[in-house]
């Protein structure tokens, strides 16, 4: 066996390029914890204290320390994290930024968690999938409810790489790791996804 050092170059890369390490590696000593009052029909504990962690608020004179949400499958993971995204997309001015490892788990927070939200009762949410192209094979293989929210050429035959304009007009933008590093050539300010 031989290991392929590709991903975790590209993870030390991510780091590299941080303009400020002490977002993802803080002086806990000067770091608050949210609380929010929010609460919603979640009978998990744990699920409803990340989401109030995440919609809470905090002193402003410390900073929030990262939150880490892990857990085996089928724990809620991704229905804790789409419900937060949800929240904060009913304040205009929050923008999520979802990550995920693979593309199953992206099309996922589409398909099950914020299309049947977008067609049913829309409240300002408009989520992106931004998508690697492949060669144009990934368009073919991608379902249909998923492909009605990527970022697709106009003959609809190819994924395009994110532009800013395009990440202006949404509010929730899925994606990889892997696609994430596109964001950096963009040249976004800091702050531009605020959650």
């Amino acid at each position: 066996f031989q290991l392929d050092r590709h991903n975790f170059c590209t993870m030390h890369k991510a780091v590299d390029l941080l303009p400020d390490t002490s977002k993802v590696l803080p002086d806990l000593r000067n770091c608050g914890v949210p609380v929010s009052d929010v609460t919603f029909e979640i009978p998990n504990t744990k699920q409803q204290a990340a989401l109030s962690f995440i919609l809470g608020n905090c002193d402003v004179r410390k900073s929030v320390a990262p939150l880490l949400i892990y857990g085996p499958f089928g724990t809620g993971k991704t229905f804790t994290l789409a419900t937060a995204a949800r929240a904060l997309c009913e304040r205009p001015q929050n923008r999520v930024l979802i990550c995920t490892h693979t593309n199953s788990s992206a099309d996922l927070y589409v398909r099950v968690h914020f299309h049947p939200f977008v067609t049913t009762n829309n409240d300002g949410l408009k989520p992106i999938r931004i998508k690697a192209n492949k060669q144009g094979g990934a368009v073919f293989v991608t379902d249909q409810i998923t492909l009605k929210y990527c970022f697709l050429s106009d003959d609809k035959q190819n994924f395009l790489p994110p532009t800013k304009a395009v990440l202006d007009n949404h509010n929730v933008v899925i994606t990889t790791t892997s696609m994430a590093k596109h964001f950096h050539g963009l040249k976004l300010a800091e702050g531009y996804f605020t959650r």
